[in-house]
């Protein structure tokens, strides 16, 4: 730190002496200080990532020089060589395996590491969603990267916590704006290695006196109503909602209390790329691909026929792929076909194994290359005249990453936002929200076999890349509300007698907290 402050004094200088110079010198003296101040900030962003536990994680050579990407996403170019030509302060770079030297003009040295790809990592979004007078859990598992601590803990800062534990900390009573700080420590050496804070965004629950809706479009999660005890039964959203094709499940006596004219968009095994197909077998519908122009596309017919089989208790083994459709089966007869078709309809006929269309008289045999074909959220509204949501919620991520550490999340990423210019489009004052979902799978003692490990680390890919693209995006329409974090890796599950892990990956007895901030984003923002 002596040779930058010697730095900054000769700058003062510097520039005092410019001001009685001639005109073409102070030109020069001008060129001199601004070479010394770039080759300062070279110098202090150097030395401040090292103070920081940063580390070089890619170096790009050019003919020009170096450019270096560091830990926290910033880079340093180096111009005009690394030997003190030119001017240049680095005099040179010296580089051992796993660490890069720079050496200065003025005797100054910096180390950092190079790739230091065991080392451990945190990653919160920018806001918690938190329920007022409401527990609010925070798990540590599924925003660690290696999900199970071992040599690492991770400390918070503050004292507004109502318990603070080793793999949790709770919220009880949450204040709006309050910074929840995390601190992840390398207990070897107990050192802080990295630090990250959210801010929290207070739902007041229990308020509010005008009709909100909502939509959530997800995999079994959202099909088994994770939501249901926060947004439903507790009543923690007055006047909600809920839109969608599918009803709300039913599990227990009381259950059609809070769930009777409500639904959801979830379908066990979804991934994002099912939104965007065309099904035409007899166990999967969504209604949001569509021919371009005016066409509508409704459906397989054998997919209605069992569905009115289901609903007639013939085919309760068809229940998670065909049930739950109760309210669209007014729209079709029991061959599958539609009552009132119109100009433009179009269904997949099931015996014919072909795809027809309603001419304003008849059905004719079309092609499905014949159209053009696209993810149409407003026709779904329209067809189906559904309310239009002021919030559309969608998690899903699962069932697409938890089995491949190395995906690849473009796919995901680009039918993603299409889905969110989809909605805004049709809605055009909604919010789209990005629910985190479960990175955190269990324990490996389960009656599965899944390797459970993996697939932690697999979805704390996802969830940090979610982050990474999504966080800070609002003014784009993107919001992130993390849901993953309220799940316990440990007893969010259920066992059997012998210990075994039941029903992966599905936190069941999670669910009641899962839909908590969920609520929370609600209430804040209706």
């Amino acid at each position: 730190m002596k040779a930058l402050m010697k730095n900054l004094i000769t700058i003062s200088i510097l520039l005092c002496c410019t001001i009685a110079l001639p005109s073409c010198q102070n030109d020069d003296w001008k060129k001199e200080v601004e070479k010394l101040r770039n080759e300062l900030d070279i110098q202090k962003q150097l030395f401040d990532a090292s103070q920081n536990n940063i580390y070089i994680t890619d170096v790009t050579t050019a003919n020009d020089g170096y450019t270096i990407t560091l830990s926290d996403g910033n880079t340093i170019v180096l111009q005009n060589g690394i030997d003190g030509t030119n001017g240049n302060q680095i005099t040179n770079i010296s580089a051992n395996g796993d660490q890069m030297t720079f050496s200065f003009s003025d005797g100054t040295q910096i180390t950092l590491a190079i790739n230091k790809s065991d080392v451990n990592e945190i990653c919160l979004p920018s806001y918690l969603y938190m329920l007022s007078d409401t527990r609010n859990d925070i798990f540590i598992e599924p925003f660690i990267k290696r999900w199970y601590p071992f040599d690492y803990n991770v400390r918070f800062n503050g004292d507004f916590y109502s318990r603070r534990l080793e793999r949790v900390v709770s919220v009880d009573k949450p204040e709006n704006d309050k910074k929840i700080i995390a601190n992840l420590y390398e207990l070897k050496n107990f050192t802080r290695i990295s630090i990250y804070s959210s801010r929290i965004r207070l739902g007041i629950k229990n308020t509010g006196n005008s009709e909100v809706v909502a939509q959530i479009i997800g995999d079994s999660y959202t099909q088994g109503a994770f939501y249901k005890d926060a947004l439903l039964r507790k009543g923690y959203v007055p006047n909600l909602k809920l839109v969608g094709l599918r009803d709300v499940k039913v599990e227990s006596e009381d259950d059609p209390l809070y769930t009777t004219g409500q639904y959801d968009e979830g379908r066990n095994g979804a991934c994002m790329s099912w939104y965007f197909e065309v099904f035409t077998g007899n166990n999967r519908y969504h209604g949001f691909m569509h021919p371009d122009g005016d066409f509508r596309y409704w459906g397989s017919t054998e997919f209605w026929q069992l569905c009115f089989l289901v609903e007639k208790g013939e085919r309760s083994d068809l229940e998670v792929t065909n049930g739950k459709y109760g309210s669209c089966l007014h729209k079709f007869k029991e061959d599958g076909y539609l009552k009132s078709p119109v100009k433009g309809d179009l269904q997949y006929d099931s015996t014919q194994k072909s795809f027809v269309m309603y001419d304003g008289s008849q059905w004719i045999n079309v092609r499905k290359e014949d159209f053009t074909w696209n993810f149409d959220y407003g026709k779904y509204l329209a067809m189906w005249n559904i309310t239009p949501p002021h919030f559309l919620a969608e998690m899903l991520g699962l069932n697409d990453f938890r089995n491949n550490i190395n995906a690849d999340f473009s796919t995901f990423d680009k039918q993603l936002r299409i889905v969110k210019e989809s909605y805004l489009k049709a809605v055009p004052n909604g919010k789209f929200l990005i629910l985190i979902p479960c990175s955190t799978c269990g324990t490996i003692d389960n009656k599965d076999g899944n390797f459970t490990i993996m697939q932690n680390f697999a979805m704390w890919r996802f969830r940090k890349y979610l982050i990474d693209n999504f966080d800070k995006k609002e003014s784009e329409g993107y919001y992130l509300v993390d849901i993953g974090i309220t799940i316990d890796n440990e007893d969010g599950y259920y066992y059997d007698e012998e210990g075994m892990q039941l029903y992966q990956p599905h936190p069941y007895k999670n669910y009641p907290t899962m839909g908590i901030p969920l609520a929370a984003f609600i209430q804040y923002h209706r």
